[in-house]
């Protein structure tokens, strides 16, 4: 019986240790949420405009802002694939999508027609440059309605190629008038059946805090009074609602405290 429940515990908790690994190498799409940005650049060549990244609370999630500092040029906005579903997995991308807003810098104007590309290109031009064209229309309101655009590959010769490094996508937006701020969020890449491919980027690192001055030890005391005992444990972060966002943590201590509740039903039915 001993043996029975030794296996069953070892296989419980085996499960939940793949379920960690698992949604820790993987996600449904780049959303931002981790603040990570680090596979994201501007190209500022043959016209590029000299935009400012950086990742910002907006509309309910946190999204990658580009500042546009020149809204007569081009933002170029480079997203690198071979960050994004690693080197050896870019043969399988079928599409790319992301949802992109546009809001102009006064919050009052509109800002205008919104037409643009995502573009995409390998080094040493493995595949060559190829780009999907994208409009959204006039807008009247300062701040645009969601949209989600995208880069379908219909040939072969188009796609990228396992192995090729300086892979990229690039989003840009025509020149225009109004002052404005691009918003990114939700990028998913799709394979050939349609399903999204793992997200193979890693959160962005902690930042290191300044080193502090060591604390003088407390003066001896004759007693020392014990420590008081919290009458409840603080409540866990459940501040973020993206639904392309899971919660790891969550779900991998929630599958250890079932295990640990079938042991101890077992244990007292032995």
């Amino acid at each position: 019986m001993k043996k029975v429940f030794r296996t069953g515990a070892a296989l419980c908790l085996s499960a939940a240790a793949l379920s960690a690994f698992a949604a820790g190498v993987s996600a449904e799409a780049v959303d931002f949420e981790d603040g990570n940005f680090s596979f994201v650049s501007v190209k500022t060549d043959d016209g590029g405009d000299l935009s400012v990244l950086s990742v910002e609370e907006f509309n309910g999630s946190k999204q990658l802002k580009v500042d546009v500092q020149d809204c007569s040029l081009l933002p170029k906005i480079l997203f690198s694939m071979n960050d994004i579903v690693g080197t050896d997995n870019l043969s399988d991308i079928n599409k790319i999508e992301m949802d992109v807003t546009f809001a102009s810098k006064d919050g009052v104007t509109a800002p205008g027609w919104i037409g643009g590309c995502i573009g995409t290109a390998g080094a040493d031009d493995t595949p060559a440059w190829d780009q999907t064209d994208f409009e959204g229309g006039e807008y009247e309101n300062p701040v645009s309605e969601p949209m989600t655009i995208e880069r379908k590959f219909l040939l072969p010769s188009k796609k990228f190629v396992s192995g090729t490094e300086g892979s990229n996508a690039q989003l840009m937006r025509w020149g225009t008038e109004v002052p404005y701020y691009m918003y990114i969020d939700n990028i998913r890449v799709l394979d050939k059946d349609g399903n999204e491919m793992p997200i193979m980027l890693s959160a962005a690192p902690a930042e290191t805090p300044a080193e502090e001055a060591p604390a003088e030890a407390p003066a001896e005391t004759a007693e020392e009074a014990p420590a008081e005992t919290p009458s409840e444990a603080p409540a866990p972060d459940s501040s973020t609602t993206s639904s392309k966002t899971g919660n790891t943590a969550a779900s991998v201590f929630a599958a250890i405290a079932a295990c640990a509740a079938a042991g101890a039903v077992f244990s007292r039915r032995k």
